[in-house]
């Protein structure tokens, strides 16, 4: 069983998951990589699923949400990137 502080690796020898776990979820603060190693997302889980403050990326390493998530799902406060790097929203 996953519990605590652990990596998670996809077949290629990639990083998949880095953070804390419980009962074999992601749950608490981690990064979640893709499986060419740059990041997807970057913050707090719960069960599994993005649920927090947190940062998803675009495949090319820019920030593209950071902010409130609550089920997978963008939900409050938070800041939406075009993948050039400028605001497109906040709030």
């Amino acid at each position: 069983e996953r519990v605590g502080f652990g990596t998670y690796y996809f077949d290629n020898g990639q990083i998949e998951y880095q953070g804390e776990w419980k009962e074999n979820l992601p749950d608490g603060h981690g990064t979640v990589y893709r499986e060419s190693g740059t990041k997807r997302y970057e913050g707090h889980t719960k069960a599994g699923t993005r649920d927090g403050n947190g940062t998803h990326y675009f495949g090319n390493g820019q920030i593209e949400y950071q902010g409130e998530w609550k089920e997978n799902l963008p939900d409050g406060h938070g800041t939406v990137y075009r993948e050039s790097g400028t605001k497109r929203y906040e709030g």
